[in-house]
Protein backbone atom coordinates (compact mmCIF):
# COMPACT_ATOMS: atom_id res chain seq x y z
CA UNK A 1 0.00 0.00 0.00
CA UNK A 2 1.27 3.44 -0.84
CA UNK A 3 1.05 5.61 2.09
CA UNK A 4 2.18 8.72 0.39
CA UNK A 5 1.52 9.68 -3.12
CA UNK A 6 3.47 13.01 -2.77
CA UNK A 7 5.37 14.49 0.26
CA UNK A 8 6.70 18.13 0.47
CA UNK A 9 10.85 18.89 -0.40
CA UNK A 10 10.91 21.12 2.74
CA UNK A 11 8.76 21.66 6.00
CA UNK A 12 5.24 23.49 5.51
CA UNK A 13 5.52 26.74 7.20
CA UNK A 14 4.26 26.55 11.18
CA UNK A 15 1.12 28.77 10.02
CA UNK A 16 -0.23 26.06 7.97
CA UNK A 17 0.67 23.08 10.13
CA UNK A 18 -1.15 24.39 13.02
CA UNK A 19 -4.73 25.56 11.87
CA UNK A 20 -7.27 23.96 14.87
CA UNK A 21 -9.58 22.10 13.68
CA UNK A 22 -11.97 24.38 14.06
CA UNK A 23 -10.62 26.42 11.32
CA UNK A 24 -11.09 23.88 8.09
CA UNK A 25 -12.87 26.23 5.56
CA UNK A 26 -10.48 27.49 3.14
CA UNK A 27 -7.60 26.79 4.57
CA UNK A 28 -5.14 25.59 2.78
CA UNK A 29 -5.77 28.90 0.48
CA UNK A 30 -6.19 31.54 3.57
CA UNK A 31 -3.47 33.89 2.73
CA UNK A 32 -0.92 34.94 4.55
CA UNK A 33 -1.01 37.75 7.76
CA UNK A 34 -0.23 41.14 6.43
CA UNK A 35 1.32 44.27 8.43
CA UNK A 36 -0.96 46.33 9.97
CA UNK A 37 -2.24 49.30 7.57
CA UNK A 38 -1.30 52.95 8.19
CA UNK A 39 -4.71 54.68 9.66
CA UNK A 40 -6.92 55.76 7.43
CA UNK A 41 -6.67 59.59 8.64
CA UNK A 42 -3.51 59.32 8.54
CA UNK A 43 -2.98 57.84 5.05
CA UNK A 44 -5.60 60.06 3.65
CA UNK A 45 -5.44 63.69 5.40
CA UNK A 46 -8.10 62.91 8.16
CA UNK A 47 -10.45 61.24 5.79
CA UNK A 48 -11.56 57.86 7.09
CA UNK A 49 -12.36 55.24 4.54
CA UNK A 50 -14.70 52.53 4.61
CA UNK A 51 -13.65 48.70 5.05
CA UNK A 52 -12.12 47.52 2.14
CA UNK A 53 -11.53 50.90 0.16
CA UNK A 54 -8.07 51.51 2.14
CA UNK A 55 -6.29 51.11 -1.22
CA UNK A 56 -8.42 53.67 -3.05
CA UNK A 57 -5.69 56.42 -3.41
CA UNK A 58 -6.24 59.80 -2.28
CA UNK A 59 -9.49 60.35 -0.08
CA UNK A 60 -12.87 59.42 -0.52
CA UNK A 61 -14.03 62.98 0.20
CA UNK A 62 -11.84 64.64 -2.31
CA UNK A 63 -12.50 61.37 -5.12
CA UNK A 64 -16.24 62.33 -4.84
CA UNK A 65 -15.45 66.28 -5.07
CA UNK A 66 -13.94 65.28 -8.18
CA UNK A 67 -16.33 63.56 -9.86
CA UNK A 68 -19.36 65.73 -8.95
CA UNK A 69 -17.69 68.55 -11.36
CA UNK A 70 -20.28 69.41 -13.70
CA UNK A 71 -17.22 69.48 -16.44
CA UNK A 72 -13.86 68.68 -17.07
CA UNK A 73 -11.71 70.76 -18.70
CA UNK A 74 -9.99 69.61 -21.55
CA UNK A 75 -6.51 68.65 -19.92
CA UNK A 76 -8.30 66.79 -17.17
CA UNK A 77 -10.79 64.95 -19.79
CA UNK A 78 -7.70 64.24 -22.31
CA UNK A 79 -5.41 63.69 -19.53
CA UNK A 80 -7.63 61.03 -17.91
CA UNK A 81 -8.55 59.26 -21.19
CA UNK A 82 -5.03 59.04 -22.22
CA UNK A 83 -3.91 57.09 -19.03
CA UNK A 84 -6.68 54.90 -18.46
CA UNK A 85 -9.20 54.44 -21.63
CA UNK A 86 -8.56 51.74 -23.89
CA UNK A 87 -9.28 52.10 -27.70
CA UNK A 88 -10.80 48.42 -29.42
CA UNK A 89 -9.72 49.33 -32.60
CA UNK A 90 -6.29 50.62 -33.83
CA UNK A 91 -3.41 51.63 -31.30
CA UNK A 92 -3.46 53.36 -27.67
CA UNK A 93 -1.00 56.17 -28.00
CA UNK A 94 -0.91 58.82 -26.66
CA UNK A 95 -1.12 60.44 -30.20
CA UNK A 96 -4.48 58.48 -31.06
CA UNK A 97 -5.70 59.84 -27.98
CA UNK A 98 -4.97 63.37 -28.74
CA UNK A 99 -5.54 63.17 -32.43
CA UNK A 100 -9.42 61.39 -31.81
CA UNK A 101 -12.64 63.99 -32.39
CA UNK A 102 -13.40 65.11 -28.68
CA UNK A 103 -17.40 65.30 -28.44
CA UNK A 104 -18.78 66.63 -25.29
CA UNK A 105 -22.64 66.79 -26.55
CA UNK A 106 -24.83 65.41 -29.95
CA UNK A 107 -28.09 66.83 -31.38
CA UNK A 108 -29.41 66.08 -34.68
CA UNK A 109 -26.90 65.18 -37.52
CA UNK A 110 -24.27 67.14 -35.50
CA UNK A 111 -21.60 65.84 -32.98
CA UNK A 112 -20.67 69.22 -30.36
CA UNK A 113 -16.71 69.58 -28.70
CA UNK A 114 -16.22 70.98 -25.87
CA UNK A 115 -16.54 74.33 -27.18
CA UNK A 116 -19.57 74.23 -28.91
CA UNK A 117 -18.55 73.73 -32.34
CA UNK A 118 -20.91 71.83 -34.48
CA UNK A 119 -19.19 69.10 -36.86
CA UNK A 120 -21.64 66.58 -38.87
CA UNK A 121 -21.46 63.04 -38.08
CA UNK A 122 -21.62 61.61 -41.48
CA UNK A 123 -21.33 58.13 -40.48
CA UNK A 124 -24.29 58.33 -37.95
CA UNK A 125 -21.98 56.90 -35.21
CA UNK A 126 -20.94 53.92 -36.31
CA UNK A 127 -23.71 53.71 -39.37
CA UNK A 128 -26.46 53.37 -36.13
CA UNK A 129 -27.93 56.54 -34.99
CA UNK A 130 -30.29 56.14 -37.59
CA UNK A 131 -32.67 58.59 -35.90
CA UNK A 132 -30.39 61.39 -35.18
CA UNK A 133 -28.66 62.50 -31.90
CA UNK A 134 -32.17 63.84 -30.07
CA UNK A 135 -34.01 61.53 -28.84
CA UNK A 136 -37.95 61.89 -29.36
CA UNK A 137 -40.18 62.46 -26.10
CA UNK A 138 -41.88 58.71 -27.04
CA UNK A 139 -38.94 57.17 -26.53
CA UNK A 140 -37.42 59.07 -23.24
CA UNK A 141 -40.74 58.80 -22.36
CA UNK A 142 -40.89 54.97 -22.46
CA UNK A 143 -37.47 54.39 -20.77
CA UNK A 144 -38.11 56.53 -18.21
CA UNK A 145 -40.98 54.99 -17.41
CA UNK A 146 -39.21 51.41 -17.43
CA UNK A 147 -36.54 52.83 -15.33
CA UNK A 148 -39.04 53.67 -12.83
CA UNK A 149 -41.31 50.29 -13.15
CA UNK A 150 -38.95 47.59 -13.86
CA UNK A 151 -35.02 48.35 -14.53
CA UNK A 152 -34.17 44.26 -14.68
CA UNK A 153 -35.67 40.76 -15.17
CA UNK A 154 -33.90 37.51 -15.56
CA UNK A 155 -33.99 36.74 -19.18
CA UNK A 156 -35.10 32.86 -19.38
CA UNK A 157 -37.69 32.45 -16.57
CA UNK A 158 -39.24 35.48 -16.36
CA UNK A 159 -41.90 37.56 -18.89
CA UNK A 160 -41.68 41.35 -18.96
CA UNK A 161 -44.67 43.89 -20.58
CA UNK A 162 -42.46 44.89 -22.80
CA UNK A 163 -40.64 42.08 -23.87
CA UNK A 164 -44.14 40.97 -25.20
CA UNK A 165 -44.94 44.55 -26.23
CA UNK A 166 -42.24 44.86 -28.33
CA UNK A 167 -42.12 41.19 -30.04
CA UNK A 168 -45.63 42.11 -30.82
CA UNK A 169 -44.60 45.01 -32.65
CA UNK A 170 -41.70 43.17 -34.23
CA UNK A 171 -44.08 40.30 -35.94
CA UNK A 172 -45.87 42.96 -37.10
CA UNK A 173 -43.89 44.76 -39.03
CA UNK A 174 -40.92 41.48 -40.30
CA UNK A 175 -41.08 39.88 -43.86
CA UNK A 176 -42.37 36.18 -43.87
CA UNK A 177 -42.65 34.52 -41.44
CA UNK A 178 -40.13 35.96 -38.99
CA UNK A 179 -41.99 35.53 -36.33
CA UNK A 180 -39.82 34.80 -33.93
CA UNK A 181 -37.03 37.09 -31.37
CA UNK A 182 -34.35 36.91 -28.64
CA UNK A 183 -32.59 40.18 -27.67
CA UNK A 184 -28.95 39.72 -26.93
CA UNK A 185 -26.48 43.09 -26.05
CA UNK A 186 -24.89 43.56 -29.10
CA UNK A 187 -24.97 42.80 -33.19
CA UNK A 188 -21.87 40.94 -32.74
CA UNK A 189 -23.98 38.39 -30.34
CA UNK A 190 -27.07 38.77 -32.27
CA UNK A 191 -24.42 37.18 -35.05
CA UNK A 192 -23.30 34.51 -32.92
CA UNK A 193 -26.55 33.31 -31.53
CA UNK A 194 -27.32 33.04 -35.39
CA UNK A 195 -24.56 30.54 -35.62
CA UNK A 196 -25.53 28.53 -32.94
CA UNK A 197 -28.96 28.44 -33.51
CA UNK A 198 -28.16 27.32 -37.09
CA UNK A 199 -25.36 24.23 -35.35
CA UNK A 200 -28.10 23.22 -32.77
CA UNK A 201 -31.27 22.90 -35.64
CA UNK A 202 -29.73 21.26 -38.55
CA UNK A 203 -26.95 19.15 -36.46
CA UNK A 204 -24.20 20.71 -38.71
CA UNK A 205 -20.87 22.68 -37.92
CA UNK A 206 -19.59 24.58 -40.57
CA UNK A 207 -20.89 27.91 -41.16
CA UNK A 208 -19.88 29.44 -44.84
CA UNK A 209 -19.36 33.44 -44.88
CA UNK A 210 -18.17 35.82 -47.79
CA UNK A 211 -14.97 36.85 -47.94
CA UNK A 212 -15.87 40.84 -48.12
CA UNK A 213 -18.10 40.61 -44.76
CA UNK A 214 -18.00 41.63 -41.05
CA UNK A 215 -20.09 40.22 -38.36
CA UNK A 216 -18.73 41.25 -34.96
CA UNK A 217 -15.69 41.11 -32.36
CA UNK A 218 -16.51 38.09 -30.71
CA UNK A 219 -14.38 35.34 -31.40
CA UNK A 220 -16.86 33.65 -33.56
CA UNK A 221 -18.24 36.62 -35.69
CA UNK A 222 -14.39 37.71 -36.27
CA UNK A 223 -13.85 34.23 -37.57
CA UNK A 224 -16.86 34.39 -39.76
CA UNK A 225 -15.79 37.86 -41.08
CA UNK A 226 -13.95 38.12 -44.44
CA UNK A 227 -11.94 40.58 -44.13
CA UNK A 228 -8.02 41.46 -42.18
CA UNK A 229 -10.11 41.68 -39.04
CA UNK A 230 -10.36 38.04 -38.63
CA UNK A 231 -6.58 37.24 -39.18
CA UNK A 232 -6.46 38.19 -35.04
CA UNK A 233 -9.58 35.55 -34.20
CA UNK A 234 -8.94 32.42 -36.83
CA UNK A 235 -7.19 30.52 -34.25
CA UNK A 236 -9.96 30.96 -32.18
CA UNK A 237 -13.03 29.29 -33.56
CA UNK A 238 -13.23 26.16 -35.73
CA UNK A 239 -15.45 25.12 -38.87
CA UNK A 240 -15.60 28.40 -40.86
CA UNK A 241 -15.45 28.65 -44.62
CA UNK A 242 -15.20 31.83 -46.32
CA UNK A 243 -15.73 32.43 -49.85
CA UNK A 244 -15.84 34.79 -52.72
CA UNK A 245 -19.77 36.77 -53.20
CA UNK A 246 -20.62 38.71 -56.34
CA UNK A 247 -18.24 41.63 -55.93
CA UNK A 248 -14.60 39.82 -54.56
CA UNK A 249 -12.16 42.60 -53.95
CA UNK A 250 -9.95 42.55 -56.83
CA UNK A 251 -13.31 43.21 -59.26
CA UNK A 252 -12.62 44.98 -62.16
CA UNK A 253 -15.30 44.38 -64.91
CA UNK A 254 -17.80 44.69 -62.12
CA UNK A 255 -16.96 47.68 -60.05
CA UNK A 256 -19.72 50.48 -60.80
CA UNK A 257 -22.62 48.68 -58.62
CA UNK A 258 -25.75 49.92 -60.13
CA UNK A 259 -26.72 53.72 -59.15
CA UNK A 260 -29.00 55.86 -60.96
CA UNK A 261 -26.15 57.94 -61.87
CA UNK A 262 -23.74 55.17 -62.67
CA UNK A 263 -25.67 52.98 -64.83
CA UNK A 264 -23.97 52.40 -68.45
CA UNK A 265 -24.79 50.19 -71.53
CA UNK A 266 -24.69 46.37 -70.49
CA UNK A 267 -24.74 47.57 -66.60
CA UNK A 268 -27.37 44.97 -65.81
CA UNK A 269 -26.72 42.24 -68.18
CA UNK A 270 -22.94 42.44 -66.74
CA UNK A 271 -24.60 42.22 -63.06
CA UNK A 272 -26.51 38.86 -63.91
CA UNK A 273 -23.48 37.20 -65.55
CA UNK A 274 -21.37 38.08 -62.40
CA UNK A 275 -24.34 36.75 -60.38
CA UNK A 276 -24.78 33.55 -62.07
CA UNK A 277 -20.71 33.25 -61.67
CA UNK A 278 -20.84 33.31 -58.15
CA UNK A 279 -23.36 31.27 -57.51
CA UNK A 280 -21.74 28.49 -59.51
CA UNK A 281 -18.21 29.00 -57.20
CA UNK A 282 -20.75 29.13 -54.10
CA UNK A 283 -22.44 26.10 -55.30
CA UNK A 284 -19.34 24.04 -56.38
CA UNK A 285 -18.29 25.26 -52.82
CA UNK A 286 -20.95 23.86 -51.05
CA UNK A 287 -19.97 20.01 -53.06
CA UNK A 288 -16.47 19.73 -52.19
CA UNK A 289 -17.04 20.88 -48.63
CA UNK A 290 -19.99 18.36 -48.43
CA UNK A 291 -23.00 20.17 -47.97
CA UNK A 292 -24.60 17.96 -45.54
CA UNK A 293 -21.24 19.41 -43.04
CA UNK A 294 -22.58 23.08 -43.64
CA UNK A 295 -25.18 24.30 -40.98
CA UNK A 296 -25.47 27.61 -42.70
CA UNK A 297 -24.24 30.25 -45.10
CA UNK A 298 -24.53 34.27 -43.79
CA UNK A 299 -24.38 37.18 -45.70
CA UNK A 300 -25.23 40.62 -45.00
CA UNK A 301 -27.95 41.98 -46.75
CA UNK A 302 -25.88 44.50 -47.91
CA UNK A 303 -22.64 44.68 -48.11
CA UNK A 304 -21.28 47.28 -44.94
CA UNK A 305 -18.37 48.48 -44.07
CA UNK A 306 -16.35 46.60 -46.83
CA UNK A 307 -17.53 48.90 -49.69
CA UNK A 308 -21.63 49.51 -49.29
CA UNK A 309 -22.15 47.29 -52.23
CA UNK A 310 -25.54 45.97 -52.80
CA UNK A 311 -26.08 41.80 -53.99
CA UNK A 312 -26.65 41.93 -58.04
CA UNK A 313 -30.12 41.10 -59.31
CA UNK A 314 -30.82 37.38 -58.42
CA UNK A 315 -28.04 36.54 -56.55
CA UNK A 316 -29.52 36.09 -52.99
CA UNK A 317 -32.41 34.59 -54.49
CA UNK A 318 -29.90 31.90 -55.74
CA UNK A 319 -28.42 31.72 -52.35
CA UNK A 320 -32.07 31.17 -51.16
CA UNK A 321 -32.61 28.20 -53.51
CA UNK A 322 -29.43 26.32 -52.54
CA UNK A 323 -29.95 26.24 -49.07
CA UNK A 324 -33.37 25.23 -49.96
CA UNK A 325 -31.93 22.42 -51.66
CA UNK A 326 -29.11 21.10 -49.38
CA UNK A 327 -31.06 21.61 -45.79
CA UNK A 328 -29.01 24.57 -45.34
CA UNK A 329 -29.95 27.86 -43.33
CA UNK A 330 -29.70 30.95 -44.63
CA UNK A 331 -28.69 34.16 -42.60
CA UNK A 332 -28.55 37.48 -42.97
CA UNK A 333 -26.83 39.85 -41.07
CA UNK A 334 -28.58 43.58 -41.05
CA UNK A 335 -27.03 45.16 -37.96
CA UNK A 336 -25.39 47.46 -40.20
CA UNK A 337 -28.12 47.55 -43.06
CA UNK A 338 -31.14 46.91 -41.22
CA UNK A 339 -33.85 49.31 -40.34
CA UNK A 340 -34.42 51.86 -43.27
CA UNK A 341 -30.11 52.02 -43.95
CA UNK A 342 -30.85 51.05 -47.80
CA UNK A 343 -33.96 52.50 -48.70
CA UNK A 344 -35.95 49.03 -48.14
CA UNK A 345 -36.81 47.90 -44.28
CA UNK A 346 -33.58 45.30 -44.97
CA UNK A 347 -30.89 45.21 -47.09
CA UNK A 348 -32.41 41.59 -48.00
CA UNK A 349 -35.89 43.19 -49.54
CA UNK A 350 -34.09 44.46 -52.35
CA UNK A 351 -33.80 41.13 -53.43
CA UNK A 352 -36.88 39.39 -55.22
CA UNK A 353 -39.34 37.95 -52.45
CA UNK A 354 -36.04 36.06 -50.68
CA UNK A 355 -37.03 35.65 -46.60
CA UNK A 356 -34.03 34.21 -44.89
CA UNK A 357 -34.00 31.89 -41.64
CA UNK A 358 -32.41 34.21 -39.56
CA UNK A 359 -31.87 37.56 -39.36
CA UNK A 360 -29.47 39.79 -36.91
CA UNK A 361 -29.68 43.14 -36.29
CA UNK A 362 -28.48 45.72 -33.88
CA UNK A 363 -27.56 49.47 -34.70
CA UNK A 364 -30.77 50.82 -36.24
CA UNK A 365 -33.10 48.86 -34.53
CA UNK A 366 -33.32 51.47 -31.38
CA UNK A 367 -30.59 53.90 -32.73
CA UNK A 368 -28.04 52.60 -30.48
CA UNK A 369 -29.93 54.50 -27.69
CA UNK A 370 -29.03 51.40 -25.29
CA UNK A 371 -26.80 47.93 -26.10
CA UNK A 372 -29.29 46.06 -27.92
CA UNK A 373 -29.16 43.34 -30.67
CA UNK A 374 -32.27 41.29 -31.93
CA UNK A 375 -32.21 37.84 -33.86
CA UNK A 376 -35.15 36.77 -35.76
CA UNK A 377 -36.16 33.42 -37.14
CA UNK A 378 -38.76 31.91 -39.08
CA UNK A 379 -41.26 29.62 -37.73
CA UNK A 380 -39.79 26.39 -38.58
CA UNK A 381 -36.77 27.16 -36.46
CA UNK A 382 -38.53 28.28 -33.73
CA UNK A 383 -40.83 24.62 -34.04
CA UNK A 384 -37.66 23.40 -34.17
CA UNK A 385 -35.79 24.94 -30.79
CA UNK A 386 -38.94 23.97 -28.91
CA UNK A 387 -37.75 21.36 -26.86
CA UNK A 388 -33.59 22.50 -27.57
CA UNK A 389 -31.61 24.43 -25.56
CA UNK A 390 -29.60 27.14 -27.58
CA UNK A 391 -26.95 27.85 -25.25
CA UNK A 392 -27.07 31.16 -25.70
CA UNK A 393 -27.89 34.51 -23.53
CA UNK A 394 -26.27 36.27 -21.03
CA UNK A 395 -26.95 38.46 -18.06
CA UNK A 396 -28.46 41.57 -20.27
CA UNK A 397 -30.13 39.41 -22.74
CA UNK A 398 -33.73 41.23 -23.20
CA UNK A 399 -32.53 44.21 -20.96
CA UNK A 400 -36.14 45.86 -20.40
CA UNK A 401 -34.82 49.26 -20.49
CA UNK A 402 -32.88 48.66 -23.78
CA UNK A 403 -36.20 46.76 -25.28
CA UNK A 404 -38.22 49.97 -24.54
CA UNK A 405 -35.63 52.14 -25.92
CA UNK A 406 -36.37 49.90 -29.38
CA UNK A 407 -40.33 50.08 -28.55
CA UNK A 408 -39.94 53.77 -29.22
CA UNK A 409 -37.24 54.17 -31.37
CA UNK A 410 -39.60 51.88 -33.98
CA UNK A 411 -43.13 53.48 -33.63
CA UNK A 412 -41.19 56.74 -34.47
CA UNK A 413 -39.52 55.05 -37.34
CA UNK A 414 -42.79 54.26 -38.72
CA UNK A 415 -44.81 57.07 -37.75
CA UNK A 416 -42.17 59.96 -39.22
CA UNK A 417 -42.42 57.60 -42.41
CA UNK A 418 -37.99 57.35 -42.25
CA UNK A 419 -38.36 55.06 -45.23
CA UNK A 420 -39.90 57.58 -47.14
CA UNK A 421 -37.78 60.33 -46.52
CA UNK A 422 -34.71 58.10 -47.10
CA UNK A 423 -35.82 57.47 -50.72
CA UNK A 424 -35.83 61.07 -51.03
CA UNK A 425 -32.82 62.21 -49.49
CA UNK A 426 -31.09 59.18 -51.56
CA UNK A 427 -31.80 61.17 -54.88
CA UNK A 428 -29.92 64.19 -53.05
CA UNK A 429 -26.29 62.17 -51.87
CA UNK A 430 -26.17 60.46 -55.62
CA UNK A 431 -25.96 64.00 -57.12
CA UNK A 432 -24.06 64.86 -54.82
CA UNK A 433 -21.40 62.51 -55.03
CA UNK A 434 -21.99 62.68 -58.93
CA UNK A 435 -20.90 66.01 -58.79
CA UNK A 436 -17.96 64.94 -56.21
CA UNK A 437 -16.92 62.71 -58.79
CA UNK A 438 -16.81 64.48 -62.22
CA UNK A 439 -14.61 67.33 -60.35
CA UNK A 440 -12.35 65.40 -58.29
CA UNK A 441 -9.76 63.08 -60.33
CA UNK A 442 -8.66 60.96 -57.33
CA UNK A 443 -12.40 59.58 -56.79
CA UNK A 444 -12.72 55.87 -59.08
CA UNK A 445 -16.24 55.50 -57.75
CA UNK A 446 -19.20 56.58 -55.22
CA UNK A 447 -22.15 54.98 -54.40
CA UNK A 448 -24.81 54.91 -51.96
CA UNK A 449 -28.01 52.25 -51.61
CA UNK A 450 -30.36 54.30 -49.69
CA UNK A 451 -28.23 56.26 -47.34
CA UNK A 452 -25.50 53.64 -47.05
CA UNK A 453 -22.77 55.08 -48.99
CA UNK A 454 -19.06 55.39 -49.81
CA UNK A 455 -16.72 57.03 -52.13
CA UNK A 456 -13.47 54.74 -53.14
CA UNK A 457 -10.21 56.61 -53.63
CA UNK A 458 -7.87 55.71 -56.11
CA UNK A 459 -3.71 56.48 -56.76
CA UNK A 460 -3.60 57.02 -60.15
CA UNK A 461 -5.72 56.76 -63.65
CA UNK A 462 -5.38 52.77 -64.03
CA UNK A 463 -7.96 52.69 -61.68
CA UNK A 464 -5.65 51.47 -58.43
CA UNK A 465 -6.81 52.34 -54.84
CA UNK A 466 -4.97 54.75 -52.78
CA UNK A 467 -4.23 51.57 -50.21
CA UNK A 468 -5.77 48.14 -49.79
CA UNK A 469 -8.17 47.58 -46.85
CA UNK A 470 -5.67 45.11 -45.49
CA UNK A 471 -3.26 47.63 -45.75
CA UNK A 472 -2.14 50.66 -42.57
CA UNK A 473 -4.13 53.68 -43.40
CA UNK A 474 -2.74 56.02 -45.86
CA UNK A 475 -0.76 59.31 -44.85
CA UNK A 476 -2.93 61.34 -47.12
CA UNK A 477 -5.87 59.69 -45.99
CA UNK A 478 -5.50 60.74 -42.42
CA UNK A 479 -4.47 64.08 -43.90
CA UNK A 480 -8.20 64.08 -45.63
CA UNK A 481 -9.81 62.88 -42.65
CA UNK A 482 -8.34 65.52 -40.23
CA UNK A 483 -8.61 68.37 -42.50
CA UNK A 484 -12.52 67.44 -42.91
CA UNK A 485 -12.61 67.36 -38.91
CA UNK A 486 -11.43 70.92 -39.24
CA UNK A 487 -13.85 71.84 -41.56
CA UNK A 488 -17.05 70.65 -39.40
CA UNK A 489 -17.85 67.18 -40.79
CA UNK A 490 -16.51 63.77 -39.84
CA UNK A 491 -17.18 59.99 -41.03
CA UNK A 492 -15.42 56.81 -41.15
CA UNK A 493 -12.01 56.45 -43.33
CA UNK A 494 -10.94 52.96 -44.26
CA UNK A 495 -9.24 51.41 -46.41
CA UNK A 496 -9.57 53.33 -50.10
CA UNK A 497 -13.31 54.19 -48.71
CA UNK A 498 -14.46 57.20 -47.35
CA UNK A 499 -18.29 56.38 -46.25
CA UNK A 500 -21.20 58.64 -46.16
CA UNK A 501 -23.69 57.09 -43.89
CA UNK A 502 -25.49 60.25 -42.52
CA UNK A 503 -28.76 59.57 -39.77
CA UNK A 504 -31.49 59.11 -41.94
CA UNK A 505 -33.24 62.44 -40.57
CA UNK A 506 -31.00 64.58 -42.67
CA UNK A 507 -32.45 67.12 -44.72
CA UNK A 508 -31.66 67.71 -48.49
CA UNK A 509 -29.96 71.00 -47.00
CA UNK A 510 -27.99 69.52 -44.52
CA UNK A 511 -27.08 66.86 -47.00
CA UNK A 512 -25.90 69.81 -49.69
CA UNK A 513 -23.80 71.29 -46.99
CA UNK A 514 -21.99 68.22 -46.05
CA UNK A 515 -20.61 67.69 -49.32
CA UNK A 516 -19.36 71.16 -49.47
CA UNK A 517 -17.02 70.07 -47.05
CA UNK A 518 -15.90 66.99 -48.38
CA UNK A 519 -15.74 68.39 -51.56
CA UNK A 520 -13.31 71.27 -49.89
CA UNK A 521 -10.86 68.53 -48.36
CA UNK A 522 -10.63 66.46 -51.73
CA UNK A 523 -7.70 68.23 -52.88
CA UNK A 524 -5.57 66.68 -50.53
CA UNK A 525 -6.53 63.05 -52.03
CA UNK A 526 -6.17 65.16 -55.51
CA UNK A 527 -2.75 66.09 -55.09
CA UNK A 528 -1.89 62.61 -53.68
CA UNK A 529 -2.44 60.95 -57.03
CA UNK A 530 0.49 59.67 -59.02
CA UNK A 531 1.51 61.12 -62.44
CA UNK A 532 2.63 59.25 -65.09
CA UNK A 533 5.92 60.22 -64.68
CA UNK A 534 5.47 58.90 -61.53
CA UNK A 535 4.77 55.56 -62.45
Amino acid sequence: MIKHAWRFSVPLPTRARTFSSAKVVNATYRPSPQKPLVPNAERAGGDTKLDGLEHVRGSIGALLERHSKETWSRDEFLDSHSKHAVFGWGTNTDAAHQSALSIARAEGVYLIDQNGRKIFDMNAGGMCVNMGHTLDELTLELITKQLQTLTYAWPDSTITPVRARLSQLLADVMPGDLNHFIYPSSGAEANEAIVRIARVVTGREKVMSCYRGYHGGTSTTLAMTGDSRRWAAERGAAGHIHFHHAYPYSFSRYARPTSKWAQHAGQREAELECAERALAGLREQILVEGAHTIALIHHEGVTGSNGTIAHPPGYLEGVRELCNQHGIMMGIDEVMSGWGRTGKLFGFQHSDGVVPDLVATAKGLNSAVLPLGMVAMRDHVADALQHKGVAIGSTYTGHPVALASAYGIIQMFLKKDVLGHVRVITNVVEECMQELAEKHPSVKQARTIGLLGSIDIQRNLAGDFIVEPWEPPHPKMLEFRTDLINRGAWTLVKGHSVFVCPPLIITEKEVKEMFKLVDASMHILDEAMEHESDA
